[in-house]
């Protein structure tokens, strides 16, 4: 019987076979007789190099030795544990129950600030319709003031229906078609007085300043510049651009009639002025409702020729007179 060969404990690699001794091969299973020529390296029968050939033994010792690992020994990812998902739920539904409760039961912040986010929400919306309805009346009022017949019969529906509706500005802008020269409208000065008188009961600073132009001009009435001058400040009291500068022209000298006062002429101007800019959209001219020349534009022009024939003490009195008023308290007297 073939002896088993023996191993290296360190890399079961087998010693070198002794010249002579018997050898079996692992891959034909020949064992080398001391008669064989072949090479000590090589098997005789199949020449494979012994070397090259693990016995099969060597390669069983070698699994063997390799630690196994068995599947039952693989733990697998622990999963979410199922109480953190219990919780996470829990405050889910305890926040979710707050928030409603909150919205039930707000506090006196809450509540203020709600009330203040609806006024705010209101006067958006109600600024938004008024400048959609001042866009349609100055558009009828063009219409109406054309001479196409068909066009300006609909404006005029269109203006008595909202001056009807006890809108201040158709009736400023009917009064304004019916007492115009040309057009297809008839002219008509007692209607146009009549709506004039309604929208300035409204507290209409355009029927104002329009009724004091009437006056101012004598148109289809007796001119009365102390009459017009009322009027005007009627709008002027409200900080009324185009009421400022009508009546601070008046007080320039500018119209006879009236005594000369360039200090209160100067104050009024420069209110005026400042209206002017302080608008966010400022040309009343545009729009209709205020009469030819009666824009708190030309205000700037007029305070600089002013100026010129003043006093370094009046132009400083008028200046005090105007940083001191505010809209609503009686106009600046010297």
């Amino acid at each position: 019987m073939t002896p088993e060969p023996t191993f290296s404990l360190v890399n079961d690699t087998p010693p070198p076979p002794q010249q002579g001794a018997s050898r079996q091969c692992a891959a034909c299973s020949y064992v080398r007789q001391s008669s064989d020529n072949a090479p000590a390296w090589q098997c005789p029968r199949c020449q494979v190099a012994y070397d090259k050939v693990m016995p099969a033994s060597t390669t069983e010792r070698v699994q063997a030795r390799t630690p196994k690992i068995h599947h039952s020994q693989i733990k697998p990812a622990r999963p979410f544990p199922l109480l953190w998902a219990a919780l996470l739920v829990v405050l889910a539904v305890m926040g979710l129950g707050v928030w409603k409760w909150r919205q039930a039961n707000p506090s006196a912040i809450e509540l203020a600030a709600r009330a203040q986010g609806s006024a705010r929400a209101q006067a958006v919306a109600a600024a938004q319709a008024q400048l959609g309805r001042e866009t349609e009346l100055a558009t009828a009022q063009k219409q109406a003031q054309s001479r196409d017949g068909d066009k300006s019969g609909q404006a005029l529906a269109t203006l008595q229906r909202y001056a009807d509706q006890g809108d201040p500005s158709a009736m400023v802008r009917l009064a304004v078609v019916l007492r115009q020269e040309n057009g297809s409208v008839p002219k008509n000065h007692a209607q146009s007085m009549q709506w004039l008188r309604k929208a300035a009961n409204e507290g209409s600073g355009a029927a104002f300043v329009q009724l004091g132009h009437v006056f101012e001009q004598g148109v289809g009435e007796q001119r009365d510049l102390a009459h017009a001058a009322e009027w005007y400040a009627k709008a002027a009291r409200q900080g009324h651009g185009a009421g400022l500068y009508a009546l601070g022209m008046l007080h320039a000298g500018n119209s006879a009639g009236l005594p000369k006062d360039a200090v209160r002429a100067h104050a009024l101007l420069d209110l005026a002025k400042r209206s002017h800019e302080n608008q966010p959209d400022p040309s009343p001219d545009d729009n209709g409702l205020m009469p030819t020349g009666k824009s708190a534009a030309w205000a700037g022009g007029a305070l600089q020729g002013l100026a010129k024939s003043m006093s370094a003490v009046e132009l400083v009195r008028a200046k005090a007179l105007a940083d001191a008023w505010q809209p609503g308290q009686p106009l600046p007297m010297p």
